[in-house]
């Protein structure tokens, strides 16, 4: 915590978001800016005057995150579904037009993770009518438009995409189910067979 800084998440109604949820990281403190310069429009959506005090500001970042057990904080993506990728700005939505341009390909959502650690993207697709969409080609046609930074690392296939209430794409589910996959195969690697006495790995004999 930051002495003078309150952090919380929320959701896009204001409400705080359940414990492991993601949501936007809203800071509140007596010591932010009251705005941007000459940026009216973006400041009245970004800077709120607290109800409860006056003398504080609410900062909505645009950052979307989830707190750990331990009161850390994750940095998923941008709430414009923007991220960073070893240092380059990456536009998600970029990536999904790109990746419907390959053929037997209906539909497509890019998301981000992380995986030790390292954030990631991740692509589900929706294959177009009877025609079975292949990853070999989406790859191959993502690794000729994008440069290497921007293709994902794990392509997935579904039937349809996980909805809200509102009917958009329920990103956070598409997330889950990626981390999910990303621990199992982590717990299915195999272990390594243990080194005969006199061994050594990396020596043949």
């Amino acid at each position: 915590p930051i002495e003078g800084k309150e952090i919380t998440l929320c959701k896009p109604n204001g409400r705080e978001v359940e414990p492991g949820e993601v949501g936007e990281m809203v800071v509140r403190s007596r010591f932010i800016a009251t705005g941007y310069w000459n940026r009216r429009e973006k400041q009245n959506r970004r800077f709120k005057v607290d109800p409860s005090d006056p003398a504080f500001t609410i900062y909505y970042t645009g950052d979307l995150a989830r707190q750990l057990p331990n009161g850390h904080f994750i940095h998923l993506e941008r709430k414009d579904h923007c991220i960073k990728i070893r240092g380059f700005l990456v536009d998600l939505l970029e990536i999904e037009s790109v990746i419907k341009e390959t053929p037997g390909v209906a539909d497509a959502k890019a998301i981000s993770y992380r995986e030790n650690q390292i954030p990631r993207v991740a692509a589900f697709l929706i294959s177009q009518g009877n025609e079975s969409g292949r990853t070999e080609d989406v790859f191959s046609h993502l690794r000729n438009r994008l440069p290497d930074y921007m293709v994902p690392a794990r392509i997935e296939w579904l039937e349809q995409f996980p909805v809200l209430p509102n009917q958009k794409t329920d990103r956070t589910s598409l997330r889950r189910i990626v981390e999910a996959k990303t621990k199992s195969s982590l717990l299915e690697e195999p272990e390594a067979e243990p080194l005969e006495e006199g061994s050594h790995p990396g020596l043949v004999a």
